[in-house]
């Protein structure tokens, strides 16, 4: 009983496992959304996945801004700008990703790919370019 809860304190207050716990949540968002807009409305892939992941960035933003990045909060107008920047450039790479990869294999086996590579790039974006911490 120990053990879990260290294991459940530890994930609340580490960055990074709060970072990851709010991709899981927009990474599924994107997912579902991509899912209905290409395969229930018949949307192709590239519009499909740029409003899908475009949702999970806007929803991750102020996830993150507001738990796990809370304590670097000042200066909000920038931090907006630089995450849409970011997200967007991440958006581009995501994009290409899964529409190269999709010549190849599933689009859902491309999109997965893609997250794979892309919350690396997301992490280190955040973490030391949006939500840098000045001390």
């Amino acid at each position: 009983m120990a053990g879990l809860q260290r294991l459940h304190t530890y994930l609340l207050k580490s960055r990074f496992a709060r970072f990851l716990m709010v991709g899981v949540f927009t990474t599924s968002l994107d997912f579902a959304i991509f899912y209905l807009l290409h395969f229930s409305a018949g949307l192709g892939i590239i519009p499909a996945n740029i409003i899908s992941y475009g949702t999970g960035i806007t929803a991750g933003f102020f996830i993150n801004r507001a738990w796990t990045f809370h304590d670097a909060m000042h200066r909000s107008h920038k931090r907006i700008l630089l995450s849409l920047i970011y997200g967007y450039l991440g958006l581009a790479l995501n994009t290409a990703i899964v529409w190269y990869a999709s010549r190849f294999i599933n689009v859902m086996l491309a999109k997965t790919a893609a997250v794979l590579i892309i919350v690396i790039y997301n992490y280190l974006t955040n973490k030391y370019l949006v939500f840098r911490v000045h001390k």
